[in-house]
């Protein structure tokens, strides 16, 4: 194969890929300004998802499991304490650190924004069939 193939098939599994981000962002809301109508950002959504369904996690832990700047991590957890939804506990191995847990109402907004995802109904699925289909047989083509 010579460069140009190579670079117009590397070319074309680029444009399928962008593709696919653009309909999966749309699908799952990413750009919405609220997550689920919460008042929060989906960036703040998942960290009080995480925050929910982990025991007593610190801000590095949910940081690295999300692959968010630690920074913006704190930030969001400081809006949650601010907001009364999260309180922190010292650790008494590491001073430095603290274990996070949710008050009652960071629980209750946890819990309310799994009752409040979109209904996921069959005809929704069909632009992520296609689009999914588009892009493995972007895949197989180069």
């Amino acid at each position: 194969m010579s460069t140009g193939d190579s670079n117009a098939s590397l070319n074309s599994q680029v444009a399928a890929f962008r593709r696919f981000n653009r309909l999966y962002t749309r699908f799952i809301g990413a750009l919405d300004e609220e997550f689920l109508n919460s008042g929060y950002s989906l960036a703040e959504g998942r960290v009080l998802y995480e925050l929910a369904t982990r025991q007593t996690p610190t801000a590095k832990e949910i940081a690295a499991a999300l692959g968010i700047d630690p920074a913006y991590v704190s930030r969001i957890l400081g809006r949650f304490e601010k907001n009364s939804l999260l309180k922190r506990m010292a650790s008494k191995k590491d001073a430095r650190s603290a274990y996070l847990v949710l008050t009652q109402k960071g629980k209750s907004l946890a819990a309310s924004s799994r009752h409040c995802r979109r209904p996921l109904r069959p005809t929704s699925l069909v632009p992520w069939a296609l689009s999914n289909a588009c892009w493995r047989q972007a895949r197989r083509k180069g």
